[in-house]
């Protein structure tokens, strides 16, 4: 009891202490203000106007003996700057550090004094530049970070334009406002978590996403958001992505561009970051990108901040998948069966004959370059991701088959798996029973496999519950493949066998095909329902979708639909294989049913 109560503890605390992370992240925000050179000009010749040889001599005489200007020294700029106070946390509106919004005031006074020195009083030079140098070498010392000590004097840039702005409309002059004033998200996260994302991320993937990232290349060199990198970062849409990293930036520029700059840029960012070990496979691909890059930008600051918008999101979405790993072993490894709580577990009742039939016809469908094409998905320490050669070959619909293969398994334990685990099982499972007739040439690396499986398992029975599960699954995709290719249509028995298997409870009481499925197929009828009375609710009747809208938009109601009622109903670990039926079935509606507007 006691230790279920400190479990329950240590999971309550975790999920505040990541979420956390992404809720601070959010509320630093800074302003960004765009004006055109028109209006910069008009501030900057105000500014000179009124500056004169005495103003900069009174300022330096305020020069502390540290080189850093006392507050007396930004007193002296009143009307144009209220108060020394006003203008540090007017200032810090225009920064995103937290090391410089932590800063002493001295930094912030000598800084503002610095840049209003060399913009505003550039005719009486010969009075500050002495003090002027050593001022900024005293910054540079405090700061110690150049990028950082850059953002300081932008920061001091725009809090001049906009008080010169409004001094000069004080006066009734001509220029009435800024051009534009956003709010820009600044993400902040420690070196350490920065390095846990990447890693974590890195894990994932392998040389043949690499490839395949490449091969989707537009001709001019510019990228569309791919699946890969969509489904991997949990992202909906590449609509959705756009929407978020423009929070980053504050150039009207980015802010004003279309998807395929972003979408570029973030995959030039996802290939340098993630998929870093494989650089020789994307350079040239992504040398062609930047250089595209590039050319829509024009402006290199632009170009930077695009980048830095990208890394930004990609730590943020990076996070939530961290989570995900970093929960799911908490929350379901050391789960145990409690008295009364049934876990559905099905077992596939064939003979050895249609066994081999099966095996016979999906080895016919191989050829000698499988194997090595596979290798290609293994990650540097053993594992597989799922290939895309074995999901086409078996038309798995789903990255992991480790929801499907559930049904297979008793164990809590190997049910709380990550799905690196299944992947990788199920991949050893392919080698061994698909393509055994190539052994020499996949061996060395399914051993590497093997092992990496038993180390994270660390339990030799729950390893031959775990390939055997792979193996009836595998089984059954291979004899749903046979009966559809009409060549085991002779076979009565096998499509018995395969189509009434024999399925047990955790108690070991047989289960009807009923009782197995029922739970499911009200999920899928539900969610599907659901999603289309909130597709109809969600259009106006002024609002014109074509078919493609509608059906992205429904399947999103559905995925929603179907999360929230295995969170609030107990049912059978099969959630990916539910998921993807209830997709297909909101999309049968609008296939078949929906006309063009919003019917």
């Amino acid at each position: 009891l006691y230790s279920a109560c400190k479990q329950y503890f240590v999971e309550q605390g975790s999920r505040r202490l990541y979420s956390r992370k992404v809720e601070d992240a959010e509320k630093i925000r800074i302003v960004k203000i765009n004006v055109d050179e028109e209006t910069r000009k008009a501030v900057f010749d105000d500014l000179r106007t009124h500056g004169t040889e005495e103003l900069a001599r009174s300022i330096c005489s305020d020069q502390e003996s540290n080189r850093s200007f006392s507050p007396n020294a930004v007193a002296k700029l009143r009307p144009l700057v209220p108060s020394p106070d006003n203008a540090v946390e007017s200032l810090k509106r225009y920064i995103g550090s937290m090391k410089l919004r932590n800063s002493p005031d001295s930094i912030w006074h000598t800084a503002f004094i610095i840049y209003y020195l060399k913009n505003g009083l550039t005719d009486h030079e010969k009075e500050w530049r002495d003090a002027c140098d050593r001022a900024c070498a005293w910054i540079t010392e405090q700061v110690d970070d150049a990028e950082a000590e850059k953002e300081l004097y932008s920061a001091c840039e725009q809090y001049l334009l906009q008080q010169g702005v409004d001094f000069i409309n004080s006066r009734g002059g001509i220029v009435t406002e800024s051009d534009e004033t956003v709010d820009v998200v600044v993400l902040q996260v420690s070196e350490e978590t920065r390095k846990a994302v990447h890693k974590s991320l890195r894990d994932d993937v392998t040389e043949e996403v690499a490839r395949t990232l490449c091969n989707s290349q537009e001709p001019n060199g510019s990228f569309t958001l791919h699946k890969s990198i969509s489904d991997h970062l949990k992202i909906r849409s590449s609509d959705n992505a756009v929407e978020s990293l423009k929070r980053y930036v504050g150039s009207s520029f980015l802010r004003n561009s279309g998807s395929p700059l972003w979408c570029t840029a973030l995959t030039i960012t996802y290939l340098r970051i993630v998929l870093a070990d494989y650089e020789q496979e994307w350079k040239p691909a992504c040398d062609r990108a930047a250089a595209w890059i590039s050319e829509q930008c024009k402006n290199p600051e632009d170009e930077k901040e695009l980048y830095s918008a990208c890394d930004q999101f990609l730590i943020k979405q990076g996070i939530e998948v961290l989570n995900e790993k970093n929960r799911q072993p908490r929350l379901t490894k050391r789960r145990s069966v409690v008295k009364g709580e049934t876990i559905q577990v099905i077992t596939l009742v064939a003979d050895d004959d249609t066994r081999k039939a099966v095996y016979e016809f999906l080895r016919s469908q191989t050829t000698p370059d499988h194997p090595r094409t596979l290798l290609t998905s293994q990650g540097n320490d053993g594992s597989f991701a799922l290939h895309a050669l074995i999901s086409d070959h078996l038309q798995i619909q789903a990255v992991n088959v480790g929801e499907p293969i559930k049904r297979y398994v008793r164990s809590p334990v190997l049910r709380g798996c990550d799905s690196s685990v299944w992947n990788t099982a199920f991949t050893i499972t392919y080698f061994n029973i698909v393509l055994n007739k190539y052994e020499s040439e996949w061996k060395p690396g399914c051993e590497r496999a093997v092992k990496w499986v038993a180390d994270q398992i660390k339990d030799a029975e729950l390893e031959k519950e775990l390939y055997s599960a792979c193996e009836q699954y595998l089984f059954e995709l291979g004899f749903e493949l046979l009966n559809n290719s009409g060549e085991g249509q002779t076979s009565r028995n096998v499509e018995t066998s395969y189509v009434s298997p024999t399925r047990y409870g955790s108690d070991g009481a047989l289960l009807s095909p009923k009782e197995a499925y029922l739970n499911s197929e009200l999920i899928v009828v539900g969610a599907a329902c659901t999603a289309n009375r909130k597709f109809k609710r969600s259009c106006t009747e002024s609002e014109k979708v074509d078919k493609a809208q509608a059906r992205e938009r429904i399947i999103v109601y559905a995925e929603e639909e179907v999360e929230r009622l295995f969170a609030n109903n107990l049912t059978h670990s099969n959630k990916e294989d539910v998921l993807q039926r209830a997709k297909r079935a909101a999309r049968f509606l609008i296939d078949e049913y929906f006309e063009e507007g919003c019917e």
